[in-house]
Protein backbone atom coordinates (compact mmCIF):
# COMPACT_ATOMS: atom_id res chain seq x y z
CA UNK A 1 0.00 0.00 0.00
CA UNK A 2 2.99 2.24 1.08
CA UNK A 3 4.81 1.58 -1.94
CA UNK A 4 1.51 2.25 -4.23
CA UNK A 5 0.79 5.93 -2.50
CA UNK A 6 4.55 6.87 -2.88
CA UNK A 7 3.72 5.88 -7.04
CA UNK A 8 1.02 8.13 -7.19
CA UNK A 9 3.78 10.98 -5.64
CA UNK A 10 6.66 10.00 -7.88
CA UNK A 11 8.71 13.04 -10.27
CA UNK A 12 6.62 12.17 -12.87
CA UNK A 13 5.67 14.93 -16.23
CA UNK A 14 2.20 15.72 -16.00
CA UNK A 15 0.17 13.26 -18.02
CA UNK A 16 -2.27 16.02 -19.05
CA UNK A 17 -0.87 18.61 -22.11
CA UNK A 18 1.46 21.65 -20.70
CA UNK A 19 1.17 24.78 -22.13
CA UNK A 20 4.22 27.02 -23.23
CA UNK A 21 4.60 30.39 -23.41
CA UNK A 22 4.61 32.59 -26.33
CA UNK A 23 1.34 31.51 -27.59
CA UNK A 24 0.29 34.76 -28.57
CA UNK A 25 1.79 37.31 -30.83
CA UNK A 26 0.98 40.94 -30.37
CA UNK A 27 1.45 43.52 -33.33
CA UNK A 28 2.03 47.19 -33.14
CA UNK A 29 1.80 48.13 -36.92
CA UNK A 30 0.96 52.32 -36.01
CA UNK A 31 3.98 53.08 -34.36
CA UNK A 32 7.21 53.49 -36.59
CA UNK A 33 10.43 51.86 -35.31
CA UNK A 34 9.22 50.05 -32.40
CA UNK A 35 10.83 47.14 -30.51
CA UNK A 36 9.61 45.71 -27.91
CA UNK A 37 11.46 43.23 -25.37
CA UNK A 38 11.07 42.08 -21.99
CA UNK A 39 12.77 43.02 -18.80
CA UNK A 40 13.96 40.45 -16.45
CA UNK A 41 12.85 41.18 -13.03
CA UNK A 42 15.52 43.59 -11.14
CA UNK A 43 17.40 44.45 -14.85
CA UNK A 44 16.48 47.30 -16.62
CA UNK A 45 15.91 46.74 -20.57
CA UNK A 46 19.31 48.35 -22.01
CA UNK A 47 18.14 47.06 -25.98
CA UNK A 48 18.49 50.15 -28.65
CA UNK A 49 16.75 50.18 -32.30
CA UNK A 50 18.65 48.90 -35.23
CA UNK A 51 20.07 52.19 -37.19
CA UNK A 52 18.09 52.44 -40.28
CA UNK A 53 15.53 49.77 -39.45
CA UNK A 54 12.10 50.54 -40.40
CA UNK A 55 10.51 47.06 -40.43
CA UNK A 56 7.75 45.94 -38.00
CA UNK A 57 9.20 44.13 -34.80
CA UNK A 58 6.12 41.20 -33.68
CA UNK A 59 6.16 40.23 -29.96
CA UNK A 60 5.95 36.76 -31.01
CA UNK A 61 9.48 37.21 -32.98
CA UNK A 62 10.99 38.70 -30.26
CA UNK A 63 10.05 35.66 -27.69
CA UNK A 64 10.07 33.07 -30.12
CA UNK A 65 13.25 32.02 -28.86
CA UNK A 66 11.87 31.11 -25.25
CA UNK A 67 10.63 27.50 -24.75
CA UNK A 68 11.12 27.69 -20.97
CA UNK A 69 8.78 24.80 -19.36
CA UNK A 70 5.95 26.66 -16.98
CA UNK A 71 5.98 25.29 -13.32
CA UNK A 72 3.41 26.55 -11.02
CA UNK A 73 4.75 26.04 -6.83
CA UNK A 74 2.51 25.41 -4.17
CA UNK A 75 4.27 25.22 -1.15
CA UNK A 76 2.75 23.80 1.77
CA UNK A 77 3.47 24.54 5.80
CA UNK A 78 2.44 23.41 8.73
CA UNK A 79 -0.08 25.19 11.41
CA UNK A 80 1.14 22.87 14.39
CA UNK A 81 4.86 23.95 13.37
CA UNK A 82 5.45 19.79 12.07
CA UNK A 83 8.45 19.00 10.30
CA UNK A 84 8.51 18.62 6.02
CA UNK A 85 8.43 14.47 6.18
CA UNK A 86 5.80 14.47 8.42
CA UNK A 87 3.85 17.07 6.17
CA UNK A 88 4.76 14.89 3.15
CA UNK A 89 3.49 11.72 4.95
CA UNK A 90 -0.08 13.54 5.51
CA UNK A 91 -0.31 14.93 2.11
CA UNK A 92 0.29 11.22 0.67
CA UNK A 93 -2.44 9.47 3.09
CA UNK A 94 -4.85 12.20 2.61
CA UNK A 95 -4.61 13.90 -1.27
CA UNK A 96 -4.99 11.54 -4.13
CA UNK A 97 -3.67 13.25 -7.08
CA UNK A 98 -4.95 10.55 -9.95
CA UNK A 99 -8.47 11.15 -8.35
CA UNK A 100 -8.47 15.07 -9.06
CA UNK A 101 -6.59 14.56 -12.25
CA UNK A 102 -3.74 16.34 -11.48
CA UNK A 103 -0.42 15.24 -12.62
CA UNK A 104 2.66 16.12 -10.27
CA UNK A 105 6.01 16.99 -11.53
CA UNK A 106 7.71 17.60 -8.15
CA UNK A 107 7.33 17.04 -4.26
CA UNK A 108 10.20 18.04 -2.31
CA UNK A 109 10.79 19.06 1.06
CA UNK A 110 12.36 22.90 1.74
CA UNK A 111 14.81 23.78 3.79
CA UNK A 112 12.42 25.84 5.76
CA UNK A 113 9.89 22.92 6.80
CA UNK A 114 7.76 23.87 3.96
CA UNK A 115 7.09 21.74 1.28
CA UNK A 116 6.84 22.35 -2.34
CA UNK A 117 4.30 20.67 -5.09
CA UNK A 118 5.36 21.81 -8.78
CA UNK A 119 2.68 20.70 -11.72
CA UNK A 120 2.37 21.89 -15.55
CA UNK A 121 -0.78 23.78 -15.68
CA UNK A 122 -2.56 26.43 -13.69
CA UNK A 123 -5.65 24.76 -13.23
CA UNK A 124 -3.99 21.38 -11.82
CA UNK A 125 -2.37 23.42 -9.13
CA UNK A 126 -5.51 25.02 -8.49
CA UNK A 127 -7.54 21.80 -8.18
CA UNK A 128 -4.93 20.45 -5.61
CA UNK A 129 -4.88 23.82 -3.39
CA UNK A 130 -8.47 23.32 -2.71
CA UNK A 131 -8.49 19.43 -2.39
CA UNK A 132 -5.61 20.20 0.20
CA UNK A 133 -7.78 22.96 1.67
CA UNK A 134 -10.74 20.79 2.05
CA UNK A 135 -8.66 17.72 3.46
CA UNK A 136 -6.35 19.04 5.10
CA UNK A 137 -7.30 22.65 6.32
CA UNK A 138 -6.98 22.40 9.84
CA UNK A 139 -3.44 21.53 9.69
CA UNK A 140 -2.14 22.09 6.49
CA UNK A 141 -1.94 25.44 4.33
CA UNK A 142 -1.55 25.42 0.83
CA UNK A 143 -1.15 28.61 -1.22
CA UNK A 144 0.09 28.58 -5.28
CA UNK A 145 3.14 30.61 -5.70
CA UNK A 146 1.73 33.11 -8.46
CA UNK A 147 4.15 34.70 -10.88
CA UNK A 148 4.29 38.50 -11.64
CA UNK A 149 2.88 39.42 -14.77
CA UNK A 150 5.23 40.26 -17.56
CA UNK A 151 6.94 43.83 -18.25
CA UNK A 152 7.42 45.38 -21.39
CA UNK A 153 9.12 48.38 -23.28
CA UNK A 154 8.26 50.26 -26.19
CA UNK A 155 10.20 52.25 -27.07
CA UNK A 156 10.43 55.43 -29.49
CA UNK A 157 7.31 56.28 -29.10
CA UNK A 158 5.28 59.22 -30.67
CA UNK A 159 4.33 62.33 -28.44
CA UNK A 160 0.52 61.44 -29.01
CA UNK A 161 0.90 57.66 -27.31
CA UNK A 162 0.12 58.09 -23.78
CA UNK A 163 -0.01 55.65 -20.99
CA UNK A 164 -3.79 57.00 -21.09
CA UNK A 165 -4.16 55.54 -24.67
CA UNK A 166 -1.84 52.74 -25.12
CA UNK A 167 -4.18 49.96 -24.10
CA UNK A 168 -6.94 51.18 -26.57
CA UNK A 169 -4.31 51.79 -29.09
CA UNK A 170 -2.81 48.22 -29.20
CA UNK A 171 -6.35 46.66 -28.76
CA UNK A 172 -7.71 48.46 -32.26
CA UNK A 173 -4.58 47.55 -33.46
CA UNK A 174 -4.24 44.06 -32.91
CA UNK A 175 -8.36 42.57 -32.86
CA UNK A 176 -7.13 39.19 -34.21
CA UNK A 177 -5.64 38.27 -30.67
CA UNK A 178 -9.05 39.18 -29.06
CA UNK A 179 -7.61 41.32 -26.65
CA UNK A 180 -9.40 42.70 -23.74
CA UNK A 181 -9.96 46.10 -21.40
CA UNK A 182 -7.43 44.73 -18.65
CA UNK A 183 -5.00 42.95 -20.71
CA UNK A 184 -2.49 45.66 -20.95
CA UNK A 185 -1.56 48.00 -17.94
CA UNK A 186 0.17 50.98 -18.70
CA UNK A 187 2.80 51.37 -16.22
CA UNK A 188 4.67 54.92 -17.18
CA UNK A 189 6.72 56.45 -19.91
CA UNK A 190 10.24 58.41 -20.13
CA UNK A 191 12.43 60.09 -21.42
CA UNK A 192 16.06 58.75 -22.92
CA UNK A 193 19.04 60.09 -22.82
CA UNK A 194 18.63 60.67 -26.81
CA UNK A 195 15.36 62.74 -25.41
CA UNK A 196 13.15 59.49 -27.24
CA UNK A 197 10.30 58.58 -25.11
CA UNK A 198 9.59 55.00 -23.95
CA UNK A 199 6.79 53.12 -22.47
CA UNK A 200 6.49 51.01 -19.78
CA UNK A 201 3.16 48.09 -19.99
CA UNK A 202 2.15 45.10 -17.95
CA UNK A 203 0.76 42.36 -19.85
CA UNK A 204 -0.74 38.73 -18.49
CA UNK A 205 0.89 35.68 -19.47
Amino acid sequence: MAREMSNKWCAAPSFIPSQKPGGCSVQLRALPNVIITQEPEGSSTQGTAPPGDRREKLYSTAVGNITQQQHFKIPVKSNDKLSAETVKGLLKSEINPTDIKVGINSFKALTDGRVQITTSREEEAEALEKNIKNKCGEKLEAIIHRRRNPTLVIRNIPENVTTYNIEGILIKQNTVHNLKAGDINAKYNYETKKHSRNLVIEVNA
